[in-house]
C-alpha cells in the first residue's frame, strides 16, 4: 500500500510538472502575438492621431490664407472707390476687380478661387468664373438659391450640386464706411481644397472628411462617400481619440469591416477633420483577445489530452484521479462552508478547524488544533442531554442539539452542533467531526417573540381583570354616594368610614388606569398637571417599592410646575426611573427625586429640545453606575443587563418614548462606581388653565343631596339641585341594559332618586319586550357597550329604527380602544361614560343628554 502511494504520488508530480510547463510553452507564445499586436496597433494609432493634427494644421493654414485673401480685396482702394457712401456699387467696375482678383490667386499651378460673385444691397448680384479653374455644376437657378439662402452670413459653409459633390464656400460682408453696400461670397477651388486635404504624400492612403457645423460632411473628391453616414456619426465623439467604425465594404456593400477613424478640431475655424485609414491594418482589441483565447483553449485541450494519455499505462490512474478529486471536492467544502466544521481524533483532541469555526469563535485556526473538542463546542443547554452529548464526544453515537459557548474575547452566543463518527473502511472509528452553526440571532428573535406574546397575553389579562374590576368598582362607588345622600342619620363616624371607602375606589380605580396603560390598552389623555403633585403622590407607593437599605428623598420646586401630559404614562415614568435606580444599589444606597423648572437655550447639545422654559424631574441613585459602551445603547428595545428572568429590556425605551412622544427628552449621566442620575425634560405648560387632581376624584366628589321620598320635597330638591340643573325628570323614561345586577341597581336608584323613571333590564331580549311595550314613554337608552348577546351599539341601531330621536348613553367597564373598535363613541346623540363613575357624574350626562 505504501509503495503504491509512493508511486502514485511520484506520478502526480510529474503529471503536475509537465502541465505547468506545457502550459507555460502554450500560454507563452500566443500571449507573446498578443502583446506583440497591441504594440503594434498603439503605434499606428498614435500615429493616425499624430498625422491628423499635421493635415487639420494644413489645411487650418489654407482656409485662414483664403479668408485673408478675401478679407484683403474687400478692404483693397478699388473695391472702397466702388461702393462709396451714399452711392450705387459701381457693378461693372466690381466685376473687372474680381475677375482679376481671381486671376492673380492661384495655388501651385491651380486657381484658388473658381467663382466669385458680389451681391449687392438692392439684390442685385454678379458672378466672376474664374478661369483654369474646375468648372461647376452650378446652374443659374441654383445660384439665386444660393444668394437668397446665403446674404447674410459671412462664414464657411457647404453647398451640395446637382452631382451630389459640395462645394466650400467663404461669405464675407462688404463694408465702406461703416455701411453694409452688399456681400462676397467665393467659392473655393475644389481641385486646390482637395490637394490640400488629401494630397500630401505621408497621408495618402487615408479617407479625409471635413465636418461641418450645421450637420454636413464635405468629401474631397476620390474619397468613399458610402461612408458619409458613420462618418457624421463622429461629430458628437471625442476628439483626438481612436474609434472603431463599423463601415460597409467598398466592393461588397452587404458586409462590414472595422476600420479606426480619428476626428480633430481644425485650428481658428468652425471645422473638425476626420482621418479614415481604408487599409484596416490595425488590429482591433476585440480581434486581438478572439484569436489568443482560442490559442490558448486549444493548447490547453490538447496538452490535457497527451498528458493523460501518456501517465495512464498502469491503469492506476484512474483511481488516483478519483482520490484527487474527492479530495479537492472535500476541500473545497471544508473552506468554504459556512456552517463550522472541527475535526478531532478518538480521544478527542481537535486536529483540523475550517476557516469559518475559527471565524464564529473568534480564534485562530492553529490555536484550535490540539485543545479538547469539548472546551471550543461548550456545554450543553438542556442538562438531560449531558449523557448523550458526552458520548457523541467519544465517537460511541450521533447527537444533534444546542451548545452555550463563549467566543475568544468572552462573548457568549449559542450554537447548533452535529456530532458524529468518523469511520475507516474496516468500520472502525477513527475520530469524531462536528458541524456548528451560530443560531445566537434566530434564538434572539424566538426570545422576542415569546416575550412580545406574554406581554400580549398579559395585556389581555389586564384589560379582562379592569373590566370586572371597574364594574365592582362602579357598585361599590355608586351605593356609598347613594348611601351618603340618602341616609340624613347617618352620624359622623358612619360618614367618615364611608368617605374613606370612596378614596380607597379612587385609589383603585388610578391602579386600574396603571394597570391598562402597562398592557398598551388605554388611549392617551393630555390634561394639565402639577409635577410637584404627580410625584408627590407617588412619593408613598415609590417607597414601597424600594427596599429597607435605600434612603429616599423628594425634593419639591418651590412653586407649580405645569405640564400638559398624559398623568398615568409620567407615573410610569416616575416608576419605571425608580425601580431601575433600586435594582442598581443592591447593597443599598441614596434615592432622590427632584423637580425644578430649567431654562434650555437654543442650540444647547446636550439636550436635543428646541429652546425654552421645561419642566425638569431628576432620578438619582449612589448604585454601581454605567459604563461608556452600556449607556450608548441602554435606550434599545430588548437590551438589558439583567439576566433573562430579571428584566425584558423594555423600561428604559418605554421611558424614553413617552418622553419623546411628549416633545421632550431624556438624558443620562453616569459614573462606574459612582452612580446613575437620568434627566427628564418636559415642555413647561405657560397657560392659565390649572391642573385637576389626579385620579377619579372628579367622578367622586361631592354631589348635592338627591331629593327625599316625598313628592313635593323631592320636586323642590331637584330644582335646586346642581347636579340636576333645569332639566325636569319627572316623567322622563329612561331603558337602561346592563349584565351586572349590582351596576343595574345602582343605575336604577340614582336616576330613581332624581325622578326619573327607570326600566332596567339584564339581557338583550327584556330589553326589547320592555321597549315594545314602554316606547312612547321612553327618552333615553343607558346601555353597557359589551353585552352577551347583541351589543350596546346593535342595540341602539334596532331601537333608533323605531324612534330616531331616541339619545344613547354607551358605559362599559372596557378600556376606550375597545370601545372605538366598537364604533361606539363621538356619534351623533351618542354619549359615552367610563366605569367606575359616581352617580353625579351619571345624573350629570342624563341631564345634559336631556337638556
Amino acid at each position: 500500500m505504501r509503495k503504491w502511494i509512493d508511486n502514485h504520488q511520484a506520478r502526480h508530480v510529474v503529471r503536475t510538472a509537465l502541465i505547468v510547463l506545457g502550459l507555460v510553452y502554450l500560454c507563452a507564445l500566443p500571449l507573446h502575438v498578443a502583446f506583440v499586436r497591441l504594440h503594434l496597433r498603439r503605434r499606428a494609432l498614435r500615429s493616425l492621431v499624430s498625422e491628423t493634427h499635421s493635415r487639420a494644421a494644413i489645411v487650418a493654414v489654407y482656409l485662414n490664407d483664403r479668408r485673408n485673401d478675401i478679407r484683403n480685396v474687400i478692404q483693397s482702394g478699388a473695391i472702397q472707390r466702388c461702393c462709396t457712401e451714399g452711392a450705387t456699387a459701381d457693378l461693372e467696375e466690381i466685376t473687372h476687380v474680381l475677375g482679376q482678383f481671381g486671376l492673380d490667386r492661384r495655388f501651385g499651378k491651380y486657381p484658388v478661387f473658381s467663382l466669385l460673385v458680389f451681391i449687392a444691397r438692392d439684390g442685385t448680384y454678379r458672378s466672376v468664373p474664374v478661369p483654369d479653374a474646375k468648372p461647376l455644376g452650378l446652374t443659374f437657378e441654383a445660384l439665386e438659391t444660393l444668394i437668397k439662402q446665403l446674404y447674410i452670413r459671412p462664414t464657411y459653409l457647404t453647398y451640395p450640386q446637382e452631382d451630389g459633390q459640395p462645394l466650400l464656400l467663404l461669405s464675407v460682408a462688404v463694408v465702406s464706411s461703416g455701411t453694409v453696400h452688399g456681400q462676397l461670397l467665393a467659392v473655393l477651388n475644389p481641385v486646390a481644397l482637395d490637394d490640400r486635404l488629401r494630397a500630401a504624400p505621408p497621408f495618402a492612403g487615408r479617407a479625409v472628411y471635413m465636418l461641418t457645423p450645421g450637420e454636413s460632411v464635405y468629401i474631397p473628391a476620390g474619397t468613399p462617400a458610402a461612408w458619409r453616414p458613420e462618418v457624421l456619426s463622429l461629430e458628437k465623439a471625442p476628439t483626438d481619440k481612436p474609434v472603431d467604425l463599423h463601415v460597409a465594404d467598398l466592393h461588397d456593400q452587404r458586409e462590414k469591416r472595422i476600420q479606426t477613424a480619428v476626428r480633430t478640431s481644425i485650428p481658428t475655424s468652425e471645422f473638425s477633420l476626420v482621418c479614415l485609414d481604408p487599409a484596416g491594418d490595425v488590429p482591433s482589441k476585440g480581434s486581438i483577445a478572439r484569436v489568443t483565447l482560442f490559442y490558448l483553449g486549444f493548447g490547453g485541450v490538447l496538452l490535457g489530452l497527451v498528458t493523460m494519455g501518456w501517465l495512464r499505462p498502469e491503469g492506476s490512474f484512474a483511481v488516483g484521479g478519483a482520490v484527487g478529486r474527492d479530495g479537492e471536492l472535500f476541500r473545497a467544502l471544508f473552506e468554504n462552508l459556512p456552517s463550522g466544521i472541527v475535526v478531532a481524533d478518538r480521544e478527542g483532541v481537535v486536529r483540523f478547524v475550517s476557516p469559518a469555526f475559527a471565524a464564529q469563535n473568534g480564534i485562530p485556526p492553529d490555536g484550535a488544533v490540539g485543545r479538547p473538542l469539548q472546551s471550543l463546542l461548550g456545554e450543553v443547554e438542556d442538562r438531560e442531554d449531558e449523557g448523550t452529548y458526552r458520548r457523541a464526544l467519544t465517537g460511541r453515537q450521533r447527537w444533534m442539539g444546542r451548545l452555550k459557548t463563549r467566543r475568544g474575547d468572552g462573548a457568549p452566543y449559542i450554537t447548533e452542533v452535529m456530532i458524529f463518527p468518523m469511520v475507516d473502511e474496516r468500520d472502525e472509528t477513527t475520530g469524531v467531526m462536528a458541524l456548528q452553526s451560530d443560531i445566537t440571532p434566530r434564538v434572539q428573535v424566538e426570545q422576542r417573540l415569546r416575550q412580545a406574546q406574554k406581554m400580549e397575553t398579559v395585556g389581555v389579562l389586564a384589560d379582562g381583570i379592569a373590566h370586572d374590576f371597574n364594574n365592582l368598582l362602579t357598585v361599590i362607588q355608586g351605593n356609598c354616594n347613594l348611601l351618603l345622600y340618602s341616609a340624613e342619620s347617618l352620624d359622623t363616624f358612619a360618614r367618615d368610614n364611608i368617605d374613606e371607602i370612596l378614596r380607597a375606589c379612587d385609589r383603585a380605580a388610578s391602579m386600574t388606569r396603571r394597570l391598562l396603560a402597562f398592557s398598551r390598552h388605554r388611549e392617551v389623555q393630555m390634561e394639565v398637571l402639577d409635577l410637584n403633585e404627580v410625584v408627590g403622590s407617588t412619593e408613598k407607593m415609590l417607597s414601597q417599592l424600594i427596599r429597607e437599605n435605600i434612603d429616599m428623598n423628594v425634593q419639591l420646586a418651590p412653586n407649580p410646575v405645569l405640564v400638559k401630559a398624559d398623568i398615568v404614562q409620567i407615573e410610569q415614568v416616575i416608576i419605571n426611573l425608580t425601580v431601575n435606580a433600586r435594582d442598581a444599589m443592591p447593597r443599598g444606597g441614596y434615592l432622590t427625586v427632584r423637580v425644578q423648572v430649567k431654562t434650555i437655550g437654543p442650540h444647547d447639545p446636550r439636550v436635543d429640545v428646541p429652546g425654552g422654559r421645561y419642566a425638569l424631574m431628576i432620578v438619582e441613585d449612589t448604585g454601581h453606575g454605567i459604563d461608556e459602551a452600556t449607556r450608548r445603547r441602554i435606550f434599545e428595545p430588548f437590551f438589558t443587563t439583567k439576566s433573562e428572568k430579571d428584566g425584558t429590556g423594555l423600561g428604559l425605551t418605554t421611558v424614553h418614548t413617552i418622553v419623546k412622544e411628549h416633545g421632550g427628552d431624556l438624558t443620562v449621566l453616569s459614573e462606574v462606581g459612582v452612580g446613575t442620575t437620568f434627566f427628564v425634560y418636559l415642555p413647561l405648560y405657560e397657560g392659565s388653565e390649572m391642573p385637576e387632581a389626579p385620579g377619579f376624584a372628579s367622578n367622586s366628589g361631592p354631589v348635592a343631596a338627591p331629593p327625599a321620598a316625598s313628592d313635593s320635597a323631592g320636586e323642590e330638591e331637584v330644582a335646586s339641585s346642581p347636579a340636576v340643573g333645569a332639566v325636569p325628570s319627572r316623567g322622563r323614561g329612561i331603558l337602561v341594559l346592563d349584565d351586572e345586577e349590582s351596576v343595574l341597581r345602582m343605575i336604577d336608584r340614582a336616576l330613581t332618586a332624581h325622578g326619573y323613571t327607570v326600566f332596567p333590564a339584564r339581557t338583550d331580549i327584556e330589553l326589547l319586550v320592555i321597549w315594545e311595550e314602554k316606547r312612547e314613554s321612553i327618552d333615553l337608552l343607558v346601555t353597557d357597550m359589551v353585552m352577551p348577546g347583541m351589543s350596546g351599539v346593535e342595540i341602539a341601531e334596532r331601537l333608533r329604527q323605531d324612534n330616531p330621536q331616541l339619545k344613547v348613553l354607551n358605559i362599559s367597564a372596557y378600556t376606550d380602544t375597545v370601545i372605538m373598535k366598537l364604533g361606539g363613541k363621538d356619534q351623533t346623540d351618542t354619549l359615552f361614560l367610563q366605569k367606575p363613575f359616581a352617580p353625579d357624574a351619571l345624573v350629570e350626562k342624563v341631564n345634559e343628554m336631556l337638556a
